[in-house]
């Protein structure tokens, strides 16, 4: 019985989980680059590149994946930014942040980052 109660709980927490994540048919591409657009970044300073979608057999979700470089940006719009991509509909996930300044420019930086976002398989 206690088993019982156990996995309906589960079941309905993996439910409401479910229910707030937001299928896009839209490519996390372009998610991210109307993100960058709309803080106003220049398209010659940012670069996007798609990274293969990384499923394990004992995952329940897959991972789609992006790399971005972003060039020649200040500390106030790389935060900005960071907010806007943790906060989207999408349930985005920032890794592998990495920050480079110029030594004769430290306003402006060099950011490399990967922006996944998440999907559950079909549990059969």
């Amino acid at each position: 019985q206690e088993l019982k109660t156990e996995y309906e709980e589960s079941q309905k927490k993996i439910a409401v989980l479910s229910s707030k994540i937001k299928e896009e048919d839209e490519p996390l591409i372009s998610i991210v680059e109307q993100i960058l657009l709309s803080e106003n970044l220049d398209r010659k300073n940012f670069s996007i590149r798609d990274v293969n979608l990384r499923t394990s057999t004992e995952d329940f979700y897959e991972e789609r994946s992006i790399d971005v470089e972003l060039k020649n940006i200040s500390l106030k719009d790389l935060v900005d930014v960071l907010y806007k991509v943790q906060n989207a509909p999408s349930f985005l996930k920032v890794s592998n942040l990495n920050l480079s300044t110029k030594f004769d420019r430290s306003d402006s930086l060099t950011v490399k980052l990967r922006v996944s976002t998440f999907r559950f398989k079909e549990v059969t």
